[in-house]
């Protein structure tokens, strides 16, 4: 039975239609955070020197069982060294740094948007007044006046609710952390639009890093193993 021809394939994450597809959803937003435009333009980079490493690996693979100067597992052993020295480092070095390059983007961000809004309650000028207005409301229309005040963009009465314990406004613990992730994301649109971008990128190198690593264990067959062992064995009676 003839055997399976081995390939080294460079996974759909590393991709030249990939890299067009995120260089393609890039939001508008993007321009106005610096640190995270240039961890971006790192991934992509990368995403692409991932994808032509890997092309060059099965180059050489290619080159190699060619030669007419090669055994077909001296082939084999020649290019599981390449791989090895050649290709797994930088691999492995510049999809990590470019992937924690947006985790730190993305950490940055979220510190952002999630940073406690105690001070504006406690400084607001009315702040006591929406309280107590939303504490005089039926309990059916408390959480609905809130989410009124946010869907208007009115995040200063919303931050006098918020931003204080959930007794003095009448309303349930649970209601005000539902109306603060709805605060958050509409006060913060174009941070959590960016954010969704950053986590997408993200997580492509990461499962790319893993599926490309997959890729490339198949040039360590157990013909290659036990060529390398009987070299090494003679080696050491050599010396």
């Amino acid at each position: 039975m003839k055997s399976k021809e081995i390939r080294i394939k460079s996974p759909t994450m590393f991709t030249p239609g990939m890299s067009e597809h995120y260089e393609n959803e890039k939001p508008e937003e993007l321009s106005e955070f610096s640190g995270a435009k240039l961890s971006v333009s790192s991934a992509l980079r990368v995403m692409k020197e991932n994808y032509s490493l890997l092309r060059r690996a099965e180059e050489v693979r290619v080159t190699n069982l060619k030669d007419p100067t090669n055994t077909k597992i001296g082939a084999m052993v020649k290019t599981y060294t390449f791989v090895k020295d050649k290709v797994r480092g930088p691999l492995y070095e510049r999809t990590a740094a470019a992937e924690q390059g947006l985790r730190d983007q993305i950490s940055e961000i979220n510190t952002r948007v999630s940073r406690p809004i105690t001070k504006e309650a406690e400084s607001g000028r009315f702040g006591s007044e929406a309280r107590s207005h939303v504490k005089s409301l039926p309990v059916t229309d408390r959480v609905s006046f809130v989410r009124q005040a946010i869907d208007k963009g009115d995040y200063k009465t919303a931050a006098y609710v918020l931003g204080a314990p959930a007794y003095l406004s009448g309303l349930e613990e649970e209601d005000i952390r539902l109306l603060l992730d709805s605060y958050q994301r509409k006060r913060y649109a174009k941070e959590f639009r960016v954010l969704d971008y950053l986590e997408k990128l993200a997580d492509n190198l990461g499962k790319g890093f893993i599926a490309a690593s997959s890729n490339l264990d198949v040039v360590e067959t157990p013909e290659v193993a036990k060529a390398l062992k009987l070299h090494k064995a003679a080696e050491e009676a050599m010396s």
